[in-house]
C-alpha cells in the first residue's frame, strides 16, 4: 500500500507541474478580472492536452528510440561518450518537453529517467552516472534555494501558511482516509 500511495503521489506531482504554472499566470495580480474562467479552463485543458500527448510520445517513440540510440553508443566501446549519451538525451528531453510542449524541465527531466529506467541500459546508465548524481542534488537544491525570496515570505505570509496547511494537513487526511477506506 505505501509504494502504491508513493506512486500515487508521484503522480499526482506531475499534475501538479503541468497545471501550476498555468493557474499561476491565470491568477496573476496583473491579470485578474481580465481572464474569463472559460478561458482559464481552455488554458488548463490545452496544458493538460499537451503533457497528455509528449507522456505518450515519451511512452511510445521514447521508449524505443532510446534504448536503441543507447545501443548503437555502447557498441562504440567507449565510456566517457556512453556517459556523455545518457547526460545529454535526459537534459536534451528536458529542454525539448519545456520547450516543444510548455511543461517544466522537471517534468521532462521525470519522463526522460522514467524512460531511461525502463530500458536494458538502465543499470550500465545509472553505474555511469552515479558518480554525477551528487553533483546534480547540490545544484538542484542550491537553485531551489536561489529562487527562494524572503520578500514574498514577509509580504504574503497568509497564502504560505495556506500551502503549507494544505501540504502538511490535506496529505495527512488523504492518506488517513485511505487506511479507514480500506480498513488497514
Amino acid at each position: 500500500m505505501a509504494i502504491g500511495w508513493l506512486i500515487f503521489e508521484d503522480l499526482f506531482t506531475v499534475v501538479a507541474l503541468v497545471l501550476l504554472p498555468v493557474i499561476a499566470s491565470a491568477t496573476d495580480t496583473q491579470h485578474v478580472g481580465t481572464t474569463s474562467l472559460l478561458e482559464t479552463g481552455v488554458t488548463i485543458g490545452a496544458a493538460l492536452g499537451k503533457a497528455v500527448l509528449l507522456i505518450a510520445l515519451m511512452l511510445v517513440v521514447g521508449s524505443r528510440a532510446l534504448p536503441w540510440v543507447l545501443t548503437r553508443v555502447e557498441g562504440e566501446g567507449s565510456r566517457e561518450l556512453f556517459t556523455l549519451a545518457v547526460l545529454a538525451t535526459a537534459i536534451g528531453i528536458a529542454f525539448a518537453s519545456a520547450e516543444i510542449f510548455d511543461v517544466s524541465l522537471a517534468l521532462g527531466a521525470f519522463l526522460a529517467g522514467a524512460v531511461m529506467s525502463e530500458s536494458r541500459m538502465r543499470d550500465r546508465a545509472a553505474a555511469d552516472i552515479l558518480p554525477l548524481t551528487d553533483v546534480f542534488t547540490v545544484l538542484f537544491f542550491v537553485s531551489v534555494g536561489m529562487l527562494l525570496d524572503p520578500a514574498i515570505i514577509a509580504s504574503h505570509p497568509k497564502e504560505i501558511l495556506v500551502v503549507l496547511a494544505i501540504v502538511v494537513l490535506g496529505k495527512s487526511l488523504a492518506a488517513f482516509v485511505i487506511v479507514v477506506a480500506l480498513r488497514r
